[in-house]
Order: structure tokens, then C-alpha cells, then sequence
């Protein structure tokens, strides 16, 4: 892995058209006739690519819960506002007893989400990290995003199934 100047020939390319992960910006990077200085080097050469992808950082495996955590956070809040709006049988969608049991399940399980992401984002700034920690947010948290879209739906829907 390396550091360079973009005035040392670096250009951006293409930005790729991504169908998810929008926030993420994603495009080619050009090296034309760069030469990278020894102190511009950082870890070994030949190891960039696993440096890269954090295989040796102790929180690399948070990455993915908090990319579901914002999914199921996004999906909440339409969920929200668009009940707000609809009306279905004389009243506003939001005020359905059984809708309202749907947006609770929702908010519960993405503010446990949140907890159990944030738990363990703590535990590793402080050192304290503890592998069951880190695996609990990485096997709990990509499930729940699954669940607001489906909830989602049946928001969409206007009835609680």
C-alpha cells in the first residue's frame, strides 16, 4: 500500500454506476508514469492488498454491520414518513393497530442493531475487543436490514399481514 500526490500523475477515471452503496463513490484510479518514493510506502510491499482490506485490523468484520445498520436505518425512515402520508379506511396508514406493531418490530430491532454495533466499535477503540463481541455484530446485524424491507412492504401495502 502506498500514498502518492495526484500532481505525481494520479487521475480518476470512469465513476462506476453502483446499484447499491451510493454513498460509497467508486471509480477507476490511473497511475500514468507514477513513481512512488520508499517513504510514501506504508507496511511491506507485495502485502498492500490485505493491508487494504483490513485483514489486520480487529474491527474489519464491523464494516459490514454497519453498511446493514444504515439499510435498515434508511428503510425505517420511508417506512415512517410514508405512513405519515398514506390513508387507507377513512385514516391515516400510521395509525393502524396492526402497522403499528410492524414500525415497532422495525425500530426495535434496528436500535438493538445500532447498540450491539456501537458495543462493539467501543470495545475495540478500547482495546478491550473480544472476538464474541465482534462476531455477535457481524452474524446479527446483516439479518436485519432482511427484515425492514419485508416490513417495509407490507407498509407499502397499507395492511399488516
Amino acid at each position: 500500500m502506498f500514498l502518492v500526490e495526484k500532481d505525481r500523475g494520479v487521475k480518476i477515471g470512469k465513476k462506476e454506476n453502483k446499484m447499491g452503496l451510493k454513498l460509497s463513490g467508486t471509480a477507476e484510479v490511473i497511475f500514468d508514469d507514477v513513481r512512488v518514493p520508499a517513504d510514501h510506502v506504508i507496511g511491506e510491499v507485495g502485502k498492500g492488498f490485505g493491508a487494504g482490506l483490513g485483514v489486520h485490523q480487529p474491527g474489519w468484520p464491523v464494516h459490514g454491520s454497519v453498511v446493514c445498520l444504515g439499510i435498515a436505518q434508511a428503510a425505517l425512515d420511508a417506512a415512517v414518513e410514508y405512513t405519515k402520508e398514506r390513508r387507507q379506511f377513512g385514516k391515516r396508514v400510521c395509525d393502524q393497530q396492526g402497522l403499528a406493531f410492524l414500525m415497532a418490530d422495525m425500530q426495535i430491532r434496528t436500535a438493538a442493531s445500532r447498540a450491539l454495533v456501537y458495543e462493539t466499535i467501543a470495545s475495540i477503540e478500547k482495546g478491550t475487543n473480544k472476538d464474541l463481541t465482534v462476531r455477535s455484530s457481524s452474524a446479527s446485524c446483516p439479518t436485519i436490514p432482511c427484515r425492514p424491507p419485508w416490513t417495509r412492504s407490507s407498509v407499502w401495502a397499507g395492511t399488516a399481514i
